[in-house]
């Protein structure tokens, strides 16, 4: 692995751990309530107000949409490309395929185990998919509109990564369920969601930019559906009131 591909990794890594701290809102702001209550709810965070919560995924979309005119971004863009793919030919390797899942599909196997997390398994998988929908229809329209080409020049709609918004999108489903009980676990999954947007430039299938803004929407509207869900959940998922009987 050349230089630059390092440089690259330990980068995409440096805003997994960056947004898994803003998350968890640090460590000594998580506590024990009670010994005698199980799994989630003895836990108790303090949560940041969710405008410092789209500041780190605000600045990844941001980054990407600068790119498409500055003139600066898109020699990064080249030169990434040029050294990770150019001068160290390979072959390309598509474990990013299913491993963009595995933070979602660790949720799953959690719970199976018996390892709850902080919402029921129902209202979780329906954010999930919320999530999941919102980022598809979001970066499909952007592809549709800015018709950009590949750098390996197959197809014209890199931008941006579908493939790494989906796996930032299982990254922080994973940890908006588990940062209360560990903040490792959120980090494990961006630590996959990283590696995603990594392997996407290895395969020479997006630019640096692509992988950038991918990340940003797929966090940010992961975030963005967790903070809204309850009112989603009241109008669509009302709680049935249960009729006292005498």
């Amino acid at each position: 692995m050349s230089k630059l591909s390092t440089l690259v990794l330990m980068f995409c890594c440096a805003i997994s751990l960056a947004v898994t701290a803003q998350n968890s809102d640090s460590l000594k702001q998580i506590s024990v309530e009670s010994n005698e209550v199980k799994g989630y709810n003895s836990y108790n965070s303090i949560k940041p107000p969710f405008y410092k919560q789209i500041i780190i995924p605000s600045l990844l979309t941001t980054y990407g949409f600068l790119a498409l005119k500055n003139k600066k971004l898109k020699e990064w863009d080249s030169h990434v490309k040029d050294e990770i793919w150019n001068r160290h030919p390979h072959q390309p390797n598509h474990f990013d395929d299913w491993l963009q899942y595995m933070p979602s599909f660790s949720v799953y196997v959690l719970n199976s185990l018996g390892v709850k997390g902080k919402n029921n398994l129902l209202d979780a998988t329906r954010m999930y998919l919320i999530s999941s929908l919102t980022m598809m229809v979001v970066v499909q329209s952007i592809k549709k509109i800015t018709s950009l080409p590949r750098p390996d020049g197959f197809g014209a709609n890199t931008f941006p990564s579908g493939h790494t918004s989906t796996a930032f999108v299982a990254a922080e489903f994973l940890n908006q369920e588990y940062k209360d009980r560990s903040p490792l676990i959120g980090i494990v999954g961006y630590l996959a969601a990283s590696t995603v947007g990594y392997m996407r430039l290895y395969n020479n299938r997006h630019w640096f930019s692509d992988i950038i803004s991918g990340a940003g929407i797929g966090i940010g509207i992961t975030k963005l559906v967790y903070w809204v869900y309850p009112k989603i959940k009241k109008k669509f998922w009302p709680e049935k009131k249960q009729i006292p009987f005498y």
